[in-house]
């Protein structure tokens, strides 16, 4: 009996691990910008994406590295910058840098970003967290 017990144990601790890497295919690294005031985390779901800068002014609170680690699907990365940035506090993540090309679309006018990609990885894309304050709490998106 206590030999079926420690096979079962070795079987479900060998399942974790062969489901465990398909989770943390994600690398997800954040940094508030120093002088930036500290804003109250929010809901991830209240959070939007942006290809391009919204129309009105905003305030960029901090960058946002996703590293796929695997190919993971775009609902995906969603997930992981609305949470990064629902913790900075921001109601947006403005999609600057797509070395991965797994966002599948165009990312933000280079010149609105003054960040850099680095020589580390083929495989970053990078989103700026920003507070925008809009009417009725619907984001001016460009067209």
């Amino acid at each position: 009996m206590e030999n079926r017990n420690i096979k079962q144990h070795w079987a479900i601790l060998v399942l974790t691990l062969l489901f465990l890497p398909g989770c943390s295919g994600v690398k997800v690294e954040s940094k508030i910008y120093p002088g930036v005031p500290v804003y109250v985390p929010v809901s991830p779901e209240s959070v939007e994406i942006l290809r391009s800068p919204p129309l009105g002014p905003c305030l960029q609170l901090g960058e946002i590295r996703i590293q796929p680690q695997e190919t993971p699907s775009q609902k995906e990365i969603w997930k992981k910058f609305k949470k990064a940035a629902a913790k900075m506090g921001a109601n947006a993540v403005v999609l600057v840098a797509d070395k991965s090309r797994l966002v599948g679309g165009p990312v933000a006018a280079p010149g609105w970003w003054n960040g850099e990609l680095g020589t580390g990885s083929d495989r970053i894309i990078v989103g700026v967290a920003i507070w925008v304050s809009a009417p009725q709490g619907k984001i001016l998106k460009s067209p």
